[in-house]
């Protein structure tokens, strides 16, 4: 499966298609412009990564999650089950319950 992030600069799409690129299988606007990272969050969610926030994008629904920094940047390593997200001052394991 692959999911891309669309048109960052009007609705922030995430578009989730298997790897042959054959068909869609989700899009979703999110309204959520310039992301600059995606992850996968275990391997039903995508997680887009903004300046100090977290928008975690599942099948029908997006929710927002700041992630206070004193410093800029925030550090994503996907994991087999969640996704690993470290910054200056923190580890946090988000997690598919």
């Amino acid at each position: 499966m692959l999911a891309l992030y669309t048109d960052s600069d009007s609705t922030g799409n995430t578009i989730v298609c298997p790897a042959d690129l054959s068909r869609e299988i989700n899009r979703q606007a999110t309204y959520k412009l310039g992301a600059s990272q995606i992850y996968w969050c275990g391997n039903q969610c995508i997680v887009l990564t903004l300046k100090d926030k977290l928008a975690i994008v599942g099948p029908n629904d997006t929710e927002e999650i700041d992630v206070k920094s004193r410093q800029d940047g925030i550090m994503c390593t996907t994991e087999d089950d969640g996704l690993r997200v470290t910054t200056a001052e923190h580890t946090h394991f988000f997690e598919i319950v």
